[in-house]
Order: C-alpha cells, then structure tokens, then sequence
C-alpha cells in the first residue's frame, strides 16, 4: 500500500493519482489490525488534495504511537519484545524478558511531543501476582535518555493490570524505553503491551 502511495504522489496524472489513493483508502478500511497502519495513513493524508479523503486516511491513524513500530530489548529474552506492540492483549501474548534489570525500547515513526504512556504488565505463565519497581526514559536520539516516570518504590504485589503515567517533558522525542529493575518475584518482566500517546510535530 505505501509503495502504491508513492506512486501515485509521483503521477502527473490527476485521475490515476486519485484512483490509486482511493484503492489504497479503501484497503486501509478494511483492514482489521491497526498495528501496520500508520505509515501508509500519514502518507496518504499528506498527498490528498481534497479535505474528505485527508480525513478519512486521518481516521486510521491510530492514537496508540507504539503500535507496529520497531522494539528493541536488552536481549535476554524468554519471549519476544515484539509483543507489547502489537495491539493484543490476549493472556498468553506478552513480552518476557530474564534477569532484572531488563529494559525495552520503542523506536516511534518520528519525533513526539508525549502525554502519557501506559503500561499493560502481565502476572506471566504462573498467574501469581507480583509487583515491579521501573522507570520511563525518553530521548530524542535513542542514546540520551532522560527519566520523566520514576516508579521505583513500588512494593506491594497487585493483580497485573494497566498503568497510566503523564508525561511532563517540553521536548520532542522518537524512543521511549520502559526500564524495569526488579521484580518482586524472581527476576522474570513480563509485560503485555506499551502505548504512548503523544502530539504530532505540527500540533
């Protein structure tokens, strides 16, 4: 679909560009996963001329910034970090990483102002509860990183369930890395998915 885009943002042909456009809107609509959308819908609201067909590709850009993008682990892993991108949060789908502390890392299409990132821990393949102690960073050039969550005196074990955090930082960033220290039991993370939700460079 984004090769087809490219094309027709390359066409001096009015009719082609528009047919195409729309063959690749139509496709989007009925896909049913979000995860892989992102890049093609911004595409294809940077080249509409009419406002109808920008926001329509609008419309399937999905506010979770995470979904689909690269993720990189510290590399000790049980089961893979793709996991906690991928829009699920089915009970066995989730990311775990061994031997705390481990950490995880979000590569976001472009630079983000962020509001908020929420955490989705897993109790793992036991089901037991458990706690984490964990920070948030974020960087704009995913070697600098800079701590905006600081959640390290967690100590009481609780049903894993989602977390919710707002972001405080003035600056915009591409990475975010979810930093896990230690868990209360043994040194297995398990996570099921990561959501960042922040503002385009032009907001």
């Amino acid at each position: 679909s984004y090769e087809i885009l490219k094309m027709a943002q390359e066409s001096n042909d009015k009719g082609v560009k528009k047919h195409l456009i729309s063959y690749v809107l139509e496709r989007l609509q009925a896909r049913s996963s979000w995860a892989f959308r992102r890049r093609v819908a911004y595409l294809g609201r940077e080249i509409s001329s009419d406002e109808d067909t920008k926001t329509a590709f609008e419309q399937l850009i999905p506010a979770n910034l995470a979904l689909g993008q690269p993720v990189i682990s510290a590399g000790r892993d049980i089961k893979s970090p793709k996991f906690i991108v991928d829009g699920l949060e089915s009970k066995n789908n989730f990311w775990s990483g061994d031997k705390c502390p481990n950490w995880v890392t979000v590569e976001l299409q472009e630079a983000y102002l962020l509001q908020r990132v929420e955490i989705l821990f897993s109790n793992g393949a036991t089901g037991l509860p458990r706690s984490y102690q964990y920070s948030v960073e974020v960087s704009p050039d995913g070697v600098n990183f800079s701590e905006v969550v600081h959640a390290l005196d967690k100590k009481k074990e609780v049903e894993a369930q989602s977390t919710l955090h707002y972001i405080h930082f003035t600056k915009q960033v591409k990475y975010l890395r979810l930093r896990v220290e230690s868990s209360s039991r043994g040194k297995t993370v398990c996570v099921k998915e990561l959501k960042i939700f922040g503002l385009e460079k032009n907001n």
